[in-house]
């Protein structure tokens, strides 16, 4: 569920768009720019300020205005903190729990992530390409070292990295289609 206050845009409809894809019409479910990129963030237990960080590293260093959605799940302390640093924010989206989890998968271009295996088996179904907020690549889980030596999933452990990943990611669409496309790779 989207928080209530100032968070995304608040219009009832969907702008008009060219692209009927499903992916767009998801966008459109959700109140976003259905031709902007989608970043869906998924680090219910990462730090808040540091997530703060990468967030707006990525908001201030995107030219395409993106549109960003971040899960906080039951991480109350993260959605206050996030609320308070990036909730005035129109294409910043917050959402407290993953109840609309199915539709923003559905509309995401580029998924940000700490390491759950959820999140694997949802960005193999959905061919996402995936960029994993990791601190040490020796623990990564197996389904996530496939996913890295496939090359459908990069890794990153510093913050302004992970930002730089994020930023390049969403503007290089023949790049994503290259990590989506490397799923079906046997």
């Amino acid at each position: 569920m989207q928080t209530t206050g100032y968070h995304g845009k608040q219009a009832c409809s969907c702008p008009p768009s060219k692209d009927h894809s499903a992916r767009a019409e998801a966008k459109c479910r959700l109140n976003l720019t259905p031709e902007a990129m989608h970043l869906l963030v998924c680090c219910p237990n990462c730090e808040g300020s540091m997530l703060a960080d990468i967030i707006a590293m990525i908001y201030v260093g995107d030219d395409h205005d993106s549109e960003i959605s971040v899960i906080c799940g039951d991480n109350r302390t993260l959605l206050r903190q996030l609320e308070k640093e990036l909730g005035h924010i129109e294409t910043i989206h917050l959402y407290d729990t993953p109840s609309e989890l199915s539709l923003l998968i559905d509309s995401t271009d580029l998924l940000l992530s700490e390491p759950h295996e959820i999140i694997a088996a949802e960005a193999a179904k959905h061919r996402l390409p995936l960029v994993l907020l990791h601190r040490d690549n020796r623990l990564l889980p197996a389904s996530f070292r496939e996913l890295f030596a496939k090359g459908c999933a990069i890794v990153a452990w510093d913050d302004v990295k992970i930002a730089e990943i994020c930023i390049e990611l969403l503007a290089d669409e023949a790049r994503r289609t290259k990590m989506a496309n490397a799923y079906s790779t046997e």
